[in-house]
């Protein structure tokens, strides 16, 4: 690899390094040199490329199957989420998080993630993306007013009973209902939050590509990327 912007910055890797599982023993006491942590994490990074595992032998870094081992440790010891949540509580210690939009902060910085399949209608979906929020909340009354919105697909009672029990303002049309007022002089619309924060994350060639064929591995991955834009947000990396 001859461009090292690929690589886990110098900033990020010492806030993760911490939050590596304890090096595994190895069953007979001997073995090859262990790949360093550093590579190992350098390696996953690369497929911010969009390449697949095998191709990472190519780049010197560290083996396919080395780094993908690495990655299997780190996504069961939950590394990947608790680096997103780190850089979710560093994003509102030094910036601070919107709490105006969910399931993206104001600034369309990914607050709740989660996957399922292309099939899965997405109105099924807020409530568990709002669980999966990684940090505290605020009161809704401390924060007034916070903001769901949801496409014309999402109409359904499910998002609305959420919507109430969360406490947030639900933006969500019905089917069939068109737009009938006309946009306030100088207010933007509230929809360049979302394709900001997919712009950010679609960075990571990996994600859209999706070489990853189980769920927790892709979920670790996003999880990555996510904290890295977090990070970076709170001027880390």
């Amino acid at each position: 690899m001859a461009d090292d912007s690929w690589r886990i910055a110098d900033a990020l890797w010492m806030r993760m390094e911490p939050l590596l599982p304890s090096r595994p023993r190895h069953p007979l006491g001997c073995h090859d040199p262990r790949v360093p942590d550093r590579a190992a994490m350098d390696a996953i990074v690369v497929l911010r490329t969009g390449c697949q595992w095998n191709a990472l032998n190519a780049t010197g870094i560290c083996t396919s199957s080395s780094a993908h081992r690495r990655f299997q440790e780190r996504t069961k010891a939950g590394v990947f989420e608790a680096f997103w949540r780190e850089g979710r509580l560093a994003h509102d210690a030094l910036v601070g998080i919107d709490w105006e939009g969910l399931s993206t902060d104001g600034r369309g910085v990914p607050v709740g993630l989660v996957i399922a399949g292309a099939n899965v209608d997405d109105h099924l979906l807020p409530r568990e993306t709002l669980e999966a929020i990684p940090v505290s909340r605020p009161d809704p009354s401390a924060w007034d007013p916070q903001h769901l919105c949801l496409e014309k697909g999402d109409d359904d009672t499910g998002p609305r009973e959420t919507a109430g029990e969360y406490g947030v303002e639900l933006h969500l049309r019905r089917r069939g209902e068109e737009i009938v007022e006309t946009r306030e002089c100088g207010k933007r619309a509230r929809r360049w939050v979302v394709e900001r924060c997919h712009s950010w994350v679609n960075r990571f060639r990996a994600l859209p590509i999706r070489w990853s064929k189980t769920r927790q591995n892709a979920l670790a991955l996003l999880h990555c990327a996510a904290a890295i834009v977090a990070w970076r947000h709170a001027r880390v990396g």
